[in-house]
């Protein structure tokens, strides 16, 4: 709060108002104590800078009806024409209008200060300690929402409303800061010295009602009329209350409170104050708490430090914002993660209980003794895929299995299929019989079959033997190339039997095997049937 004596610094809190110390204009290091008490004691929370200073200037402005893209060009021109040498203005535009006052017109307040030492050495000092400016703001023009709530809280309680209110208050500083509302609007404002002291009662009551007589001469000027009411509140101590209703004599409704009594009436707590007849605290406490203010101040020296900061905040809230949102979202993302990962943990547990169970229920069946059901399983499997392709390899083994006996045995089976040979790219089916292209086949069987004898078979007996089933089979398949790859004794089917004479009885039972391959044709055969004429 500036005042003319120096700077009074205010901590505001969820309490009330803090006093924390007064720094003169004329301190050698006012800078630096200031910035230490708003980093130190204040911990850099937002400053609002109050004027309370005698060195104000006020002025009442008539506009002329102009369009609304035109009217804040009007009002700015109009309030730098008011007050040139004073960079430091602001307008307010008043809600009531004077009589005779062409419809269209509207009122305003125009305001002012100059951009003194004691200004520029505050904004230093606020700019320093790093805290964000809220704004600068006039003492009177703020006060006057404070004024108009107490005017609404007690005309409840009175259950009268007066046109006028006067407000008077003394400050640290010795001032006596009075401020006037007509209708809850800013009529006049007054700051005077006065004698502190809180010993001579009689002193001090005889200093408060002469200035209240002369402020009551300059409301004639404003149209005050005795038949519109009049509110009185007086910021006091209890020991001056009764001698002040002896001596104002003034028509109206006289309310002497301290300031916690004030307070109280505002619904706000004004916190620990060491002398409750000072009023600077109840307006600490009153603004530092509003979120919307009556006239906010334009200059550019604070806007030069307000403006980047506000960038800063802006900033600081879309990041936040961001990092919210993105927080959020990997929230939700994770949040399904784990739902779906609950949900695959379920159902895997449910595939591990049925695959258990199908398995409790197999090996019960097959205890029953009715039937090996993973043998019949098996076997339907192995059959479904045999079938699979285009010509069943159980012909194959019917046909094998017509020619085994007591003493032969087929010890190993193995049936494949493969990729059947390119064609002939010369080949250009010329000559061959419609339809006759069709049967050309892209996978062929392949199958190998080892036979066994028993040692009790002579090995010209099982020679002879492989050799008839060899072509037994090549006649019955006709679309298979039947060849013996190992004939029994280890000589293949054109060598001499005679050459496998020789060697031991053991060596004679151990090669009483042989190999038949039958390999499946690229092109089915064609049977032509031939007629005679």
């Amino acid at each position: 709060m500036l005042t003319d004596e120096g700077l009074h610094v205010y901590r505001s809190t969820g309490l009330g108002a803090r006093y924390i110390e007064f720094v003169p204009w004329d301190h050698e290091s006012f800078i630096d104590n200031v910035t230490t008490l708003i980093v130190k004691k204040c911990n850099k929370k937002p400053v609002v800078i109050l004027n309370d200073m005698v060195e104000q200037h006020y002025r009442k402005e008539k506009v002329p009806k102009t369009s609304i893209m035109d009217k804040a060009a009007v009002v700015k021109r109009r309030l730098g024409m008011a007050f040139p040498n004073y960079p430091i203005r602001a307008a307010l535009k008043l809600k009531g209008n004077d009589k005779g006052v062409p419809a269209g017109t509207s009122t305003y307040l125009f305001a002012s200060i100059p951009q003194s030492e004691a200004y520029k050495k505050t904004i230093e000092a606020v700019s320093r300690s790093g805290a964000p400016i809220v704004g600068l703001y006039l003492l009177p023009i703020e006060g006057t929402a404070m004024v108009k709530a107490l005017a609404q809280k007690q005309s409840k309680k009175s259950k009268t409303r007066s046109v006028w209110t006067i407000f008077i208050g003394q400050h640290h500083g010795g001032g006596l800061r009075q401020i006037v509302t007509k209708g809850g609007e800013l009529a006049l404002t007054r700051m005077t010295p006065i004698v502190d002291t809180d010993v001579e009662e009689n002193v001090w009551v005889k200093d408060i009602a002469s200035e209240l007589q002369s402020t009551m001469s300059y409301l004639a000027r404003f149209g005050y009329k005795q038949k519109d009411g009049l509110d009185i509140f007086v910021i006091s101590n209890e020991n001056t209350q009764n001698i002040l209703d002896d001596s104002v004599d003034i028509p109206s409704n006289l309310y002497c409170l301290n300031a916690a009594e004030a307070g109280a009436l505002l619904g706000m707590k004004i916190g620990q104050q060491e002398d409750l007849r000072y009023a600077d605290a109840l307006y600490a406490t009153f603004i530092g708490k509003q979120r919307k203010f009556v006239l906010p101040m334009q200059n550019r020296s604070m806007e030069k430090i307000t403006k980047p900061r506000q960038i800063a905040s802006l900033v600081m809230v879309a990041l936040v914002a961001s990092v919210a949102y993105f927080s959020y979202d990997a929230f939700r993302a994770w949040n399904d993660y784990a739902l779906k990962s609950d949900e695959l943990q379920g159902l895997i547990q449910r595939r591990d209980s049925l695959q258990q169970e199908y398995k409790d229920l197999l090996q019960e069946k097959s205890m029953g003794g009715a039937y090996d059901f993973f043998l019949v399983n098996n076997t339907i499997e192995v059959y479904n895929k045999l079938t699979v392709n285009e010509d069943d390899p159980l012909l194959i083994m019917r046909a094998l299995g017509k020619h085994l006996g007591p003493n032969l045995r087929a010890e190993k089976v193995d049936i494949k299929s493969v990729d059947a040979p390119l064609s002939n790219p010369f080949d250009d089916g010329y000559g061959e019989e419609e339809g006759e292209q069709d049967k050309v086949k892209d996978t062929l069987l392949e199958a190998r079959v080892t036979l066994s004898f028993s040692s009790s078979v002579e090995t010209e007996v099982a020679v002879n033997k492989v050799t008839d089933i060899a072509a037994q089979l090549k006649a019955e398949l006709v679309d298979f190339d039947v060849i013996i790859d190992r004939q029994v004794g280890g000589v293949s089917y054109s060598e001499a039997f005679a050459e496998e004479l020789g060697g031991t009885q053991e060596n004679q039972n151990e090669n009483k095997t042989a190999i038949i391959v039958m390999k499946e044709r690229p092109v089915k055969q064609i049977e032509q049937n031939t007629e005679e004429f």
